[in-house]
């Protein structure tokens, strides 16, 4: 896949920066930010970029230098790990040792009575 086309590329950037005339903006559009990134991304150089899109070389020094500013995926959460029983051990511990005391058929058990 090669670089985005030229023409696309400066008509975008041509009718981001002078909307109304031969009056300039001081700040490149983001759309050119991204362009810059593109075609730096495909190893073009930055002065033949900056001839491209017509901006200065500084500007694509600029936003080819910085960083990546794009949100960053949310972490996973880890869930809780354990059983589903716990936090309960203690009383069922009490229930336990209350039963050892009790008739055979009062007692808990994890079978059904016959």
């Amino acid at each position: 896949m090669g670089p985005p086309p030229l023409d696309s590329l400066r008509r975008s950037y041509c009718q981001a920066v002078a909307p109304e005339g031969n009056r300039k903006q001081m700040t490149v559009p983001m759309s050119v930010q991204e362009n810059i990134r593109t075609l730096d991304s495909h190893g073009i150089a930055g002065r033949e970029i900056a001839r491209r899109l017509g901006v200065s070389r500084d500007s694509v020094t600029k936003y080819t230098g910085g960083q990546d500013y794009s949100p960053k995926p949310p972490t996973p959460v880890p869930r809780p790990t354990g059983s589903v029983l716990t936090g309960f051990e203690d009383t069922m511990e009490l229930w336990l040792g209350q039963d050892q005391r009790r008739p055979r058929k009062q007692r808990h058990t994890a079978q059904r009575g016959e």
